[in-house]
């Protein structure tokens, strides 16, 4: 579900704290729905911290965005380090989609602990390939793990891949 933008800064501020250190949001007033001055605003599922305020949810990582610059992200919020939670406005970046993709976490189904490298145990090798664009490109295969690392990182540099890209969370 998209944010809905109807809070304006204004009354963000005006019920929310946002902690820059901790990426945390506090509520500065007290509601009617057993919400306590101070308390700790969101709830945390698998998807990051959502916040419900004035009546819409909004995901605190674009919350804390919109507190910080004063306009709502024109893109994808990006978790830098890969932590949906860590909402720490120097661990947010408004970036497109093909360079959030760019920046993340290992899949967990993956079987040789690195992205882009897969195991093939009938012919003893790995198979290394890349996706660009949202097309499978194949990159080559070796019996060497260490050698299969670097041709796949070769290639994430080349195309513009963040460093943290395929790291474990």
């Amino acid at each position: 579900m998209a944010d809905i933008k109807f809070i304006n800064h204004k009354e963000l501020i005006h019920h929310l704290s946002y902690c820059e250190l901790t990426g945390l949001f506090h509520w500065k007033i007290p509601t009617a729905t057993k919400i306590k001055q101070g308390q700790l605003a969101g709830d945390t599922n698998k998807d990051g911290i959502r916040i419900g305020i004035l009546g819409n949810q909004y995901r605190a990582h674009r919350l804390a965005w919109f507190y910080m610059k004063g306009f709502w992200p024109s893109y994808n919020i990006d978790h830098i380090n890969g932590n949906n939670t860590d909402n720490r406005i120097k661990n947010l970046r408004d970036v497109t989609q093909s360079v959030n993709v760019k920046n993340a976490c290992i899949r967990k189904d993956n079987t040789s602990g690195y992205t882009g490298i897969k195991w093939e145990p009938d012919r003893g090798v790995y198979r290394v390939y890349i996706t660009i664009k949202g097309k499978y490109k194949y990159l080559g295969r070796t019996k060497d793990l260490e050698e299969a690392i670097l041709l796949r990182k070769s290639h994430e540099k080349e195309l513009g891949y963040h460093p943290n890209h395929g790291r474990k969370i």
